[in-house]
């Protein structure tokens, strides 16, 4: 998807180009770090192994998101279960929260 295309583009450009992600990456002249980017904690180990192998990042890239197709309605009994209201805060906090902490951390 975008992600791999960013990192094509970057490497291409000749960056040094580290990938956060749920799982490693599996190619060659690119560091990759096992990353859930909803947790704080694991978004400050990439930031700092980025900065330990190459000194200062220069840019970031803030990259993951989900999609779930369903409805929006927000009174509808379904918007009361519990799985609902999970598949809702984890997908907040992918698409806005791991924004939001990845960009305070690397400015």
């Amino acid at each position: 998807g975008i992600g791999k295309a960013v990192v094509r583009l970057m490497k291409q450009a000749g960056a040094n180009v580290v990938v956060g992600d749920l799982k490693k990456t599996e190619d060659p002249g690119i560091k990759s770090v096992v990353c859930d980017v909803t947790r704080f904690d694991d978004l400050k180990a990439l930031l700092k192994t980025t900065e330990d192998a190459y000194g200062p990042v220069s840019f970031w890239v803030n990259n993951a998101g989900v999609a779930h197709e369903g409805s929006i309605q927000p009174f509808e009994p379904k918007a009361l279960e519990p799985e609902y209201h999970a598949m809702y805060h984890r997908t907040i906090a992918i698409n806005l929260g791991s924004v939001v902490d990845g960009s305070r951390l690397a400015v």
